[in-house]
């Protein structure tokens, strides 16, 4: 009876030293998707569509535009409304000297603002535009980040929710409306270098829209996505031969950090 007693204190002590070292485990500072509408309904106010007059479908159109991808909004030096995006957004426009223009969310509706480059960086795929609003005093109802929002590192913890709004496959700017598909997944890597992997799907259209990390009582504005992974699916013939490679999105996104955007926001000229 004695010896049953010790085995059953024993197994009993065993139990509670598993609990107090599963207890030790890291938990979740928050739940990262919870209340995720509340801040994507505000975050996407950010996020500004990247357009060229033109249209693909229909050539006796003339006020159609056509998406070239995503952007958002930064305050600049003297209070200067700024749009970021990719590089290779606006590259083929200016290789073309077409206009580029920026499209706004104002107190008069939604308005395409013809904008000037003011700054590209070749090396990390950033551009930085500097929307014309000319003589008429409209009021932006989008919403503007300061520099206070920016993060610096700190917020691009592998295993952390984010949310990407922006315009996949030209959505989200019908009809001359403004509604940006929001989009979330999480930090995949970060190494600490100018760039970052996220387990999110990106898609043509995608590009320049912001990566925002969600964490309890605090967004932080993280970085930029680039571009997407991209993997291939090999389809065979009967007798187990190659016939062809199809490239497909394998899920990963790449992203630039927003310390360096920033020093590209620094170096803008408008």
């Amino acid at each position: 009876m004695i010896k049953l007693r010790f085995v059953t204190f024993l197994l009993l002590a065993l139990g509670f030293v598993c609990v107090a070292h599963a207890r030790e485990l890291p938990f979740a500072d928050a739940v990262p998707f919870l209340g995720m509408e509340t801040s994507a309904q505000e975050l996407k106010k950010a996020v500004c569509a990247v357009q060229i007059p033109g249209n693909q479908t229909n050539e006796e159109k003339k006020d159609d535009w056509i998406l070239l991808g995503s952007g958002f909004l930064v305050l600049g030096e003297r209070n200067a409304v700024l749009a970021v995006t990719c590089k290779h957004v606006v590259e083929a426009a200016l290789k073309t000297k077409k206009q580029v223009f920026v499209g706004l969310d104002t107190e008069k509706g939604y308005r395409r603002f013809l904008s000037n480059v003011a700054y590209i960086d070749t090396n990390h795929d950033i551009a930085v535009l500097a929307p014309q609003r000319g003589s008429e005093d409209v009021k932006l109802q989008s919403l503007v980040f300061d520099s206070s929002l920016y993060d610096d590192d700190s917020a691009l913890v592998e295993g952390r929710g984010v949310l990407i709004p922006g315009y996949p496959l030209s959505l989200g700017i019908e009809d001359d409306q403004n509604h940006p598909v929001v989009r979330f997944g999480i930090v995949a890597q970060f190494t600490g270098k100018s760039y970052f992997l996220l387990d999110g799907v990106a898609s043509h259209g995608n590009s320049g829209s912001p990566v925002f990390a969600l964490k309890a009582k605090e967004n932080r504005l993280i970085g930029m996505i680039t571009s997407h992974v991209t993997d291939t699916i090999n389809l065979l013939d009967e007798n187990g031969q190659l016939r062809a490679s199809l490239p497909y999105n394998a899920g990963l996104a790449r992203g630039v950090t927003m310390k360096t955007i920033a020093a590209a926001i620094k170096n803008a000229k408008y």
